[in-house]
């Protein structure tokens, strides 16, 4: 009778794979929220907004709208690099360096959107 025998399995370690859609989706929509705002606040006077077939003088818009924008996408990056940084920091258990370069780009668009807030206030 002949015996069966196995082969020796070794481990090796799956790197589980991390999905980034909502840390896309939310990043994107600030990214343009901003965008719109810093062109709004910095752009020419004379100049016209845009955006599907509607479009916008830039002295008929307020000022307000150009820092509620520019806060609100500096919030919305804020939270697409700091979910991203808890991902990879869940998925690696350790800080990397791009756990910290996520961590420290979600602090600084935290930073840019307080700091609009007070040049609103």
């Amino acid at each position: 009778m002949a015996t069966l025998r196995e082969r020796e399995q070794t481990a090796t370690p799956v790197v589980a794979r991390v999905r980034h859609t909502t840390e896309w989706i939310v990043g994107l929509l600030g990214a343009v929220a901003a965008l719109i705002g810093a062109w709004m606040y910095y752009g020419p006077e004379d100049g016209t907004l845009t955006l599907f077939n509607s479009s916008w003088s830039a002295t008929d818009i307020t000022e307000g709208w150009a820092f509620a924008l520019l806060m609100g996408g500096g919030v919305f990056l804020a939270f697409s690099f700091a979910l991203a940084a808890y991902k990879l920091y869940k998925r690696d258990a350790e800080y990397t360096p791009a756990v910290l370069t996520t961590g420290v780009l979600a602090l600084a668009a935290l930073a840019g959107a307080v700091i609009y807030l007070f040049i609103w206030l």
